[in-house]
């Protein structure tokens, strides 16, 4: 999970709020890993919103999705790392293509320099990506534990 599970749990916090309670489940189940293949994480929000994370890297066809479903509508990301967004509201659907950059990390690189240089806040802070490795925490506690685990706060 701290592979790619952490950065779409980043964004789901970026895009939502903040992880209040998880109840998860961690398995190693085909690839023969030390680690986990197999991640199913129950989250409350703290806004009350309740948001799922399935991660699986022991599917062969796996894909990088991501979706929001709300009371209006909806917005699909199919695949997340290509760019393609799908805004849903009732029967209209309208699409986006935003390109992913060519240099995955290069605007994070060139924010750290901007900030070290011009002394400019950074785009994530260290208590930003401090609340997703709290969540992740909690998430491990709850597999170990079979509870519900509230996520510790920054």
């Amino acid at each position: 999970m701290f592979d790619v599970g952490s950065h779409r749990l980043d964004v789901m916090v970026y895009l939502l709020n903040e992880v209040d309670k998880v109840a998860a489940f961690f398995e190693t189940l085909h690839c023969g890993y030390e680690v986990e293949d197999s991640v199913v994480i129950s989250m409350k929000l703290v806004n009350g919103m309740h948001g799922v994370a399935n991660f699986n890297w022991n599917i062969k066809s796996g894909s990088d999705e991501f979706e929001i479903y709300g009371t209006e509508g909806k917005i699909l990301a199919r695949p997340l790392d290509k760019g393609h967004l799908e805004l849903h509201r009732g029967k209209q659907v309208e699409a986006f293509e935003l390109p992913p950059p060519k240099i995955t990390h290069w605007g994070l690189v060139e924010n750290f320099i901007r900030a070290v240089n011009q002394n400019k806040p950074l785009i994530c802070s260290g208590e930003e990506g401090m609340k997703t490795n709290l969540i992740m925490e909690a998430a491990y506690r709850s597999a170990r534990t079979g509870a519900v685990e509230t996520v510790d706060k920054v």
